[in-house]
């Protein structure tokens, strides 16, 4: 039975759409240099137009830096959790800004690690990382219920005619108030 609800719940587009975001990945840190200016890509001697001397100054070695470093993937890492590579074509689902996560396919690696390029529905090539992504089992496509062609002839037939014989006016949408005066929407969740 758990294994049936999981099934429904991945094949749900209403559920995939509002999933939790995905979990943070280890992290990468980027080399230390072994001089204090290795990575600038300002000469200190040409450039004299600031007078102060703490940049110049190497605060900590280059083996604490190393340790420091270290230590603080060691704890990050403890609660992140490595991804597999999605391959070019993928369907996939990326998150918005709001949380939600639309459905999109993956055009090629960016080119670092992480990072995707994808093509979404709005025909905009966009790079994501692959935090944001989440892969579908499923096509891109909308979930509809497979029904009878000539149930559905039928009853397109029977709601044209519904339609056409009540020219009356359009009644106001009723939406429930609020003591203070805001109207109060109803959920968009999928009833099963």
């Amino acid at each position: 039975m758990c294994k049936e609800i999981e099934a429904l719940v991945e094949a749900c587009s209403i559920c995939q759409e509002r999933r939790n975001s995905a979990q943070k990945e280890p992290m990468i840190s980027h080399p230390i240099p072994e001089r204090p200016w290795q990575a600038s890509a300002l000469n200190p001697s040409v450039h004299r137009e600031t007078t102060s001397t703490g940049a110049c100054l190497s605060q900590h070695s280059s083996q604490s830096e190393r340790s420091l470093s270290g230590k603080a993937k060691l704890y990050y890492d403890k609660t992140a959790k490595a991804q597999p590579a999605l391959p070019a074509g993928a369907a996939v689902r990326f998150q918005l800004p709001t949380g939600k996560w639309e459905p999109t396919t993956i055009v090629d690696s960016a080119g670092t690690q992480r990072s995707y390029n994808i093509l979404t529905e709005d025909g905009q090539v966009l790079r994501r990382n692959r935090r944001h992504l989440l892969k579908t089992e499923n096509s891109t496509n909308k979930e509809t219920p497979a029904r009878d062609p000539d149930h559905e002839s039928t009853e397109s037939m029977t709601l044209q005619q519904d339609t056409v014989g009540q020219p009356g006016p359009k009644e106001p949408l009723q939406f429930t108030t609020t003591k203070s005066g805001r109207i109060v929407k109803p959920r968009a969740v999928l009833d099963l």
